[in-house]
């Protein structure tokens, strides 16, 4: 028997820094990983870095300077204190706005919108993040709804690690059928 997998030769890049919320790392990745996605992940350092638990450490694969996005189908930015550490890196910002210019499907948790509305893209958006990012958002120009996981466009965002599955749920699908049905 031959298992299909959804999102079997899509790469998807994670844009990571130390302190990032470690389950929120682990359990997107892998979700991706079994769908069978090609994963990279980006830094702006190359080091060692740690999840905020310490449950989980990561090598980046590539600088964030470095990276092309052409040729990912997904970019995906998990909360906890590594937003704020990468949000204002030029480098950071650029991929972000080649990603959403590009179509590609992004997706980020809790804290990681931050990364988003530093790119410049979430004006006139519905997005959701960890309530201490509510504010900001709205700030920003976006619709901050507060619910567990909302979609727009090519945009999906999540509270915090209790809305993990319901994310990977609406990312996964967007990532396998954003050919068949764009934004």
């Amino acid at each position: 028997m031959s298992i299909i997998k959804k999102l079997e030769g899509k790469r998807v890049l994670i844009l990571l820094a130390s302190e990032f919320e470690d389950s929120e790392f682990r359990d997107v990745a892998g979700a991706l990983l079994l769908e069978g996605a090609e994963i990279t992940v980006a830094s702006t350092a190359q080091e060692v870095l740690s999840g905020k638990r310490g449950d989980v450490a990561v090598i980046a694969d590539e600088l964030v300077r470095d990276v092309n996005v052409q040729g990912y189908a997904g970019l995906y930015i998990p909360g906890g204190k590594a937003p704020s550490k990468i949000r204002d890196d030029p480098d950071v910002q650029k991929v972000v706005r080649e990603a959403y210019d590009g179509g590609l499907r992004i997706g980020a948790v809790c804290h990681g919108p931050q990364v988003l509305i530093s790119a410049g893209i979430v004006q006139n958006r519905t997005l959701t993040s960890h309530p201490a990012v509510g504010r900001e958002l709205q700030e920003a120009g976006a619709n901050y709804s507060g619910r567990p996981v909302e979609r727009d466009g090519s945009i999906i965002t999540a509270t915090d690690p209790r809305a993990i599955a319901e994310f990977n749920t609406a990312f996964i699908r967007e990532i396998a059928c954003c050919e068949l049905f764009g934004p």
